[in-house]
């Protein structure tokens, strides 16, 4: 990786195959919407759980056949488990010790990293853009740092389904 980089991306273990994307960019154009649910579905039987998104792609449209192929298949299958509800309850007495909700939390702690020079906001309203924004400011405690730190490193790779 470039010296230049404001991140390190994890490595991959030696031998350990690629992670792999589906770009959705042609489905509703070039990719009809039965044959982009069709290659959806083939993609998640097949282990491809990160998708490459935008609400420029067509319109909207690649995305509204993405939402409708996957509701209730990726998302749920991904993130809805007891590991990762434990996850969140870890987090959440992190929050509540520092005095913060989880999305201050968050913003918090992210913004306070000294290698990260910008967050992407994606509000669906304008409290979530105000709340995005106010979070930032927040200051997460030396300690509560250590603590997500430690409760990331005791979860790292343990949800088969998310980290391969």
């Amino acid at each position: 990786m470039s010296s230049s980089a404001s991140f390190d991306l994890p490595q991959r273990a030696p031998g350990a195959p690629v992670t792999l994307a589906l770009g959705t960019m042609n489905f509703g154009k070039r990719t009809p919407a039965a044959d982009a649910e069709r290659i959806l579905a083939r993609a998640i039987e097949r282990g491809i759980t990160m998708l490459d998104t935008a609400n420029a792609y067509v319109d909207g449209e690649s995305e509204r056949i993405v939402g409708r192929a996957i509701k209730g298949k990726l998302y749920e299958g991904r993130y809805w488990s007891p590991a990762f509800f434990d996850l969140v309850d870890a987090y959440a007495e992190v929050a509540k010790a520092e005095g913060l909700s989880l999305v201050e939390l968050s913003y918090g702690w992210l913004a306070g990293l000294p290698h990260v020079d910008s967050i992407l906001v994606g509000p669906a309203t304008l409290e979530h853009l105000d709340a995005a924004i106010d979070a930032c400011a927040k200051a997460v405690s030396p300690e509560a740092r250590k603590r997500i730190d430690g409760i990331h490193r005791a979860h790292r790779g343990t949800e088969s389904s998310y980290v391969r």
